[in-house]
């Protein structure tokens, strides 16, 4: 079919369409039947087929359209994971087709929720300027530093810290202190607590300058 034909049957779908269903709600008998031609565009007959086929093309969802705006309307709304996991999940219909709507809702959400987790634990470590990347899990506790293996792991929890307590780490030189600081300090960001790490003799002069300024 040409495209001048095609144009042609576009243009007469909306017609056929409408005396179709006005034939149908009316009983009439005498509708055409679907090898009747019904017009002729540029000297080729069109069929009723032909009409209906082009018809039902019309009235059908625009899936791939209507998937692409739902992806720009999440990434608009900040759901970017969201939107990545609709793109997984349309990419790989056989590992999801199994799946209730609610489940394969509840991963999309569960996929964002996770993504901003990570991005505000990234943004608090950044804050935080940690002097050693030090998580809890690193510490050698068999180390004869004195460290409590009890006490550690509760510390990590960040209750002292939801408490309003202070931790001071005592110790001699090169013992690890600073590094044990940082672990801490890492755990208690991991549990939703902002942390900014500062020298003592910096801490000083920047509460001596704040004070001069008023604040």
């Amino acid at each position: 079919i040409t495209a001048a034909a095609a144009a042609a049957m576009l243009a007469l779908a909306g017609t056929a369409y409408a005396q179709h269903h006005n034939d149908q709600s009316m009983g009439n008998a005498a509708s055409a039947s679907a090898d009747q031609t019904v017009a002729f565009v540029n000297g080729r007959p069109i069929k009723r087929s032909e009409i209906d086929l082009v018809v039902r093309e019309l009235h059908q969802p625009d899936t791939p359209r209507l998937r692409a705006g739902i992806r720009d309307k999440l990434i608009e709304l900040g759901c970017k994971a969201m939107a990545e996991g609709l793109a997984d999940q349309l990419a790989n219909p056989g590992g999801f087709a199994g799946l209730p709507f609610e489940d394969r809702l509840g991963l999309l959400v569960d996929k964002e929720a996770d993504a901003r987790d990570s991005r505000r634990l990234k943004m608090r470590l950044k804050v935080a300027k940690l002097r050693y990347p030090a998580s809890v899990e690193d510490l050698d506790l068999r180390a004869p530093r004195g460290l409590d293996r009890s006490l550690v792991m509760e510390l990590a929890t960040g209750s002292w810290v939801t408490r309003h307590h202070n931790l001071v780490l005592t110790g001699p030189t090169g013992v690890g202190k600073s590094y044990v600081a940082c672990a801490l300090a890492q755990a208690a960001i991991r549990t939703g607590h902002s942390v900014y790490y500062v020298r003592a003799p910096r801490l000083v002069e920047d509460l001596a300058v704040g004070r001069a300024d008023g604040r």
